[in-house]
């Protein structure tokens, strides 16, 4: 930054704020200049994420703002859940998300905030290339973007998002890992949101397999839109549906009343899986 450009935490001229990108754990000052965004080594910002190009988005940045643009990605960039089609001038509050990686931009100098996934007491880094990002972990983030994207008509987007998360917690599942209640509940969620909008029945599956790994039965409510809907979802797969119920049948004895009546409403669900 040369001598004649304000300090990191200073106005604009006309009073707007500087701005920094909030994402992981990282803190990024928007300065003078631009930054690409993507998987690519010849990124600024360069960001592990399967959805992400190569080269993503780009934020140039001048004396009148930042704003963001789409280079052209396969999965698109969106600003509050709304893909951008041009450059889009960016504010104080705003959440990108690039792929499946979420960012917040923020005042210069605001302390992060939680869902951001940033440490508050961070320091703001150099203009240097960024090192590798990670997506954030915070999945409440990712459903109020997919749920605004899905209130913007964007339910291509709102799909990318959704079962890059989903996915996740899945292949977690079938690596032997146990979900936490917050994954868990997320996948709850939208599993079944995104089967009746893909038409790919392996997102029931999945969810499936995230409670035979956990030994749990469904919860009451996806056991009432199953019981409701399966004759409208995409075919499930068999040998995944009963492996379950012979996981709950096996610890049945674990069970508290409830939870046995669910695993017998479940084992109604197999046979009428079986016979579709």
């Amino acid at each position: 930054m040369t001598g004649g450009s304000p300090p990191s935490g200073a106005a604009r001229a006309g009073g707007e704020p500087r701005l920094e990108l909030h994402f992981a754990d990282r803190v990024l000052p928007l300065r003078e200049g631009t930054l690409t965004i993507g998987r690519g080594f010849a990124c600024e910002v360069v960001i592990e994420d399967a959805l992400a190009s190569r080269k993503h988005a780009r934020i140039t940045t001048d004396a009148s703002g930042s704003t963001i643009e789409d280079l052209g990605s396969v999965n698109g960039t969106c600003v509050n859940g709304v893909r951008v089609h041009e450059p889009q001038r960016l504010s104080v509050g705003d959440w990108l998300t690039v792929g499946a990686v979420g960012m917040r931009v923020v005042a210069s100098g605001t302390a992060a905030s939680p869902t951001a996934g940033a440490r508050a007491d961070r320091p703001a880094v150099s203009s240097e290339p960024e090192p590798t990002a990670r997506p954030t972990d915070s999945f409440q983030l990712f459903a109020e973007i997919a749920e605004r994207a899905l209130a913007a008509g964007e339910t291509q987007h709102a799909v990318y998002l959704l079962s890059a998360q989903v996915g996740a917690i899945v292949e977690m599942a079938r690596r032997g890992g146990a979900a936490s209640p917050e994954a868990t509940d997320f996948v709850v969620r939208y599993a079944i949101k995104l089967a009746q909008m893909t038409g790919q029945g392996a997102w029931i599956d999945g969810m499936i397999t995230v409670f035979t790994r956990l030994a749990s039965p469904l919860p009451l409510t996806v056991l009432d839109q199953l019981e409701i809907n399966l004759h409208r979802l995409p075919a499930l797969d068999l040998a995944t549906f009963r492996g379950y119920v012979d996981t709950l049948r096996a610890t049945a004895g674990q069970f508290s009343s409830s939870e046995l009546l669910r695993v017998h409403r479940l084992t109604a669900l197999e046979q009428t899986v079986s016979r579709r």
